[in-house]
């Protein structure tokens, strides 16, 4: 049986009608929390999505090039709600630098990892940032024949195994 709240009365003719309005606690108490939340608390909810978003990748070890460190930085930028330059200041790194690191053209390094683990209050850890950066590397590991054969070319004295 359907839960009801507030009786609305009509009056059709010489007949009056109850009529029952569902309530949705749930839905109200989502709400009203809604409602409620900081900007901060909004913040920090969506960097844990994107956390659990990262995890979720980064355990499948099957890399996309549509989840690349680039685009999950690029996300948590857009959470922050902070623009490029204002972030790469946060972070001191330079703006160029960013810019290379979020359209794949620079890969980050440690260093730069630990400073998105202090940024984002150690909810993102470096170790995760850094997944994000060797799954890229197996990948192209793993599938460069071309660059394979031309290193092997500069190799002498090679083990015979």
């Amino acid at each position: 049986m359907a839960q009801y709240g507030s009786v609305r009365v009509a009056q059709h003719g010489s007949v009056r009608v109850a009529q029952y309005a569902p309530v949705y606690p749930m839905k109200e108490i989502r709400l009203n929390k809604l409602r409620k939340t900081t900007e901060e608390e909004r913040i920090l909810a969506d960097v844990m999505r994107l956390r659990f978003q990262i995890e979720n990748y980064a355990t499948k070890s099957v890399f996309s090039f549509e989840n690349t460190f680039g685009s999950y930085l690029q996300e948590y930028i857009r959470i922050t709600k902070k623009a490029k330059r204002e972030f790469s200041e946060d972070l001191a790194i330079h703006y160029t630098k960013l810019s290379r690191i979020l359209n794949e053209k620079e890969e980050a390094n440690i260093e730069f990892c630990y400073r998105l683990e202090r940024h984002s209050g150690f909810l993102i850890k470096a170790e995760l940032w850094w997944n994000l950066i060797t799954l890229k590397q197996s990948f192209i590991l793993s599938k460069d024949e071309e660059t394979r054969k031309i290193e092997y070319k500069k190799v002498k004295n090679a083990l015979r195994a």
